[in-house]
């Protein structure tokens, strides 16, 4: 099944609806913070009209050269805890702290993104996400997002990399065979856009079984929201 693991906050309410006509079965509402707010941030899933999935989300972003550091504790309260970098810079202490998923500022520079960092990151089963949305209007931006994107799938060959929308209205949300027919542009064969399509679902499993799974057994039956439901307890349902 296909999941956008990012809405923007800022999404037209009048273009929800619209959102159940889509190929997507869920999706996540994002809300980005910096690191100072995490403590004081509630975590309610949203609460939206129709058959669609919608699980909560929080980005935190850090700077370029600042210190990255936050609770690690505390990021599983979310569904889904992504950090945004402004850069690579301590990326290796990043992936110490295992965020579900790491984020990059692709379009405003050249990103020097270390293989190795990259490759570990992915040991770490910690996924990688690529906005699409500041690729869609052109410009100097959008050239230098295709090229840091390129470096990227160079590196992971498509493994643990997500592509999301970042989503303000409904024209900015891609069917997953237009994201796939993208991909291919970009070096990456059929079979491969494909499987990378279903990255967002083995994200969000990954998510469950952190937050409601030790050693692969299911810590205990009750219901504790929508992902654990989605992901965990109905695979136990008859």
């Amino acid at each position: 099944m296909y999941y956008d693991v990012n809405i923007s906050p800022d999404y037209l309410k009048q273009d929800i609806w619209r959102l159940e006509e889509s190929e997507y079965q869920g999706f996540c509402m994002n809300r980005v913070v910096r690191p100072g707010d995490l403590e004081r941030l509630g975590c309610r899933s949203p609460e939206l009209l129709g058959t669609k999935r919608w699980y909560n989300r929080v980005e935190v972003v850090f700077e370029e050269g600042e210190q990255v550091g936050y609770d690690p504790k505390k990021a599983t309260k979310w569904d889904l805890f992504v950090v945004r970098m402004n850069g690579t810079a301590g990326m290796d202490r990043l992936i110490k702290l295992q965020p579900d998923m790491i984020t990059f500022n692709y379009a405003s520079q050249g990103l020097p993104f270390k293989a190795g960092l990259i490759k570990t990151a992915i040991k770490e089963n910690i996924f990688l996400e690529v906005p699409l949305r500041e690729s869609l209007y052109g410009g100097p931006s959008g050239v230098m997002w295709m090229r840091n994107v390129r470096r990227l799938l160079f590196i992971t060959n498509g493994k643990n990399v997500v592509f999301s929308s970042g989503a303000r209205r409904f024209t900015e949300i891609k069917k997953p065979g237009d994201i796939a027919k993208m991909l291919e542009m970009l070096g990456v064969t059929k079979r491969r856009a494909e499987e990378m399509m279903l990255n967002p679902e083995r994200l969000l499993r990954s998510c469950a079984a952190k937050r409601y799974c030790y050693r692969d057994s299911i810590v205990h039956s009750v219901d504790e929201g929508l992902l654990k439901r989605d992901f965990i307890l109905s695979l136990y349902r008859g």
